[in-house]
């Protein structure tokens, strides 16, 4: 088996990436949606809006740059496990499959996902091994 030429991004810094854009995001979001006193139809868009904006954040970033704001703050990016960069394909189904698994399970399955890294050889969540993706020291 040949020797990976690579350094694997740890667990500690990609929790801290995601913790850093999951508040980038919830700042965009409350920034677009401040609304006092909300309702139901308020909070349904609200939700929408932070799915697409989600999905766009990270999509847009990874494809133009393979790291999103956390993750550029964490010295960490995304590629392909062959090496190459991931570009916007490979980053909108990396994403996508991310946001579908979520939403088809009700939210657990994003939990399942992102909790991969855990148990994994690789650090892989689920949407790394469908995209094939490594997330790596930069």
């Amino acid at each position: 088996m040949a020797q990976r030429q690579v350094e694997l991004a740890g667990r500690g810094r990609r929790f801290l990436a995601a913790l850093i854009d999951g508040l980038c995001i919830a700042v965009v979001n409350w920034l677009i949606f401040r609304r006092t006193p909300p309702d139901i139809s308020s909070s349904i868009s609200s939700s929408a809006a932070y799915t697409l904006i989600w999905f766009t954040y990270v999509w847009v970033q990874h494809g133009w740059w393979a790291q999103t704001l956390g993750k550029r703050a964490m010295g960490i990016k995304v590629i392909h496990v062959n090496f190459d960069e991931i570009g916007w394909r490979t980053a909108a189904w990396r994403g996508g499959f991310e946001l579908f698994f979520s939403l088809i399970t009700c939210g657990v399955g994003g939990f399942i996902d992102l909790s991969w890294i855990l148990w994994d050889r690789d650090n892989q969540s689920l949407h790394d091994k469908v995209a094939k993706t490594w997330v790596v020291n930069v």
